[in-house]
C-alpha cells in the first residue's frame, strides 16, 4: 500500500473534526479465541476483560472455538450472527456499539483473510466471509438497527487498509499487524490486546478523563514498541461519541473513563 499523502492526512484530520459525535446506549463486546490455540490467546482475552473494566465496559462474551468441532466455521457464523441481533437497538431512540475481539493466529488462506487455530492452519474460519462481510452487509446489520461495529484482531491481519464506505454507520478494525509484518507477537507481554490494556490502564492511574489512541500509540512507540495496524477508521469515544468519518490512518481513538 502506498503511504497516506500529506494532503489525504489534512483532509482526513478535518473530516474528522466537522463530523459530529453520537452517545452509545449500550456497549455489547465478544472475545474469541480457539480452545487449542498455541498463543496463550488465553491471557489476551483476560486482558481484554481488563481493558473493558477499566473503560466501565460491560464484560465481554467469551466464544471458544472447541479443538472438537467439526464444523468450526458454521459455529462461529450461528454465534456472530446470534451476537449481533442481540447487540441490535432496541428503540428508535438508542444506538449501540458492538465490540468483537480475536486473539489467535491470523492468516491469508486462498486469498482471504482467515482465523487459524494453529499455525498449521488445518482448522480454520474464513474471517472475510464470516466476520468482515457480515458486518458491513446491511442486510445484516441495516440503518435502522442503529448499531456501530469495532474490531480487534490481534493477530497478523491481511486485511485492506481502507475503510469500507457505509453511511451512516461505522465499521472499523485496530489490527496488530500489517503485511510488512506477517508474525504475530507472542503473548503474554507483547500482544496488541496487552499493550492497550496497559496503556490504558495506566492512562487512568494518572487521572486522566479521557484516551486518545494516537497518544498511546506515540507513547508505545517511544518505549520501542512496534505496534502497526492494517486498518483503522474514525474518531471513537466508547459508551460516548464516535465521529463519522471513516480513515485509514490510526488517529483518535478516545476511550471515557466515566
Amino acid at each position: 500500500m502506498a503511504p497516506i499523502t500529506f494532503g489525504q492526512f489534512r483532509n482526513t484530520l478535518t473530516a474528522a473534526a466537522t463530523q459530529r459525535r453520537r452517545d452509545y446506549t449500550n456497549i455489547f463486546s465478544v472475545t474469541m479465541r480457539w480452545e487449542n490455540d498455541d498463543t496463550q490467546a488465553a491471557q489476551d482475552s483476560e486482558h481484554f476483560q481488563e481493558m473493558l473494566k477499566n473503560l466501565d465496559a460491560a464484560p465481554a462474551v467469551e466464544l471458544i472455538i472447541r479443538h472438537s468441532d467439526s464444523s468450526p466455521a458454521l459455529t462461529f457464523q450461528q454465534a456472530i450472527l446470534g451476537f449481533i441481533g442481540k447487540s441490535k437497538a432496541k428503540a428508535e431512540s438508542d444506538h449501540n456499539l458492538m465490540i468483537f475481539h480475536y486473539a489467535g493466529h491470523g492468516v491469508v488462506k486462498d486469498g482471504s483473510f482467515t482465523f487459524a487455530e494453529t499455525r498449521a492452519a488445518e482448522k480454520t474460519i474464513n474471517a472475510d466471509n464470516y466476520l468482515l462481510n457480515k458486518v458491513k452487509d446491511a442486510q445484516v446489520i441495516s440503518i435502522v438497527d442503529h448499531l456501530d461495529v469495532l474490531l480487534i484482531l490481534d493477530c497478523y491481519a491481511h486485511v485492506s487498509t481502507r475503510a469500507p464506505a457505509i453511511r451512516h454507520r461505522v465499521v472499523e478494525v485496530i489490527a496488530a499487524t500489517s503485511r510488512q509484518t506477517p508474525t504475530a507477537r507472542s503473548a503474554p507481554h507483547n500482544t496488541l490486546t496487552t499493550k492497550l490494556a496497559e496503556e490504558i490502564a495506566r492512562s487512568k492511574r494518572s487521572g486522566h478523563k479521557n484516551v486518545e489512541f494516537s497518544d498511546i500509540f506515540q507513547s508505545l512507540r517511544s518505549r520501542g514498541d512496534k505496534i502497526i495496524s492494517s486498518r483503522i477508521s474514525t474518531s471513537f469515544y466508547c459508551a460516548v461519541s464516535l465521529s463519522f468519518c471513516l480513515f485509514y490512518l490510526l488517529f483518535s481513538y478516545f476511550f471515557l473513563f466515566v
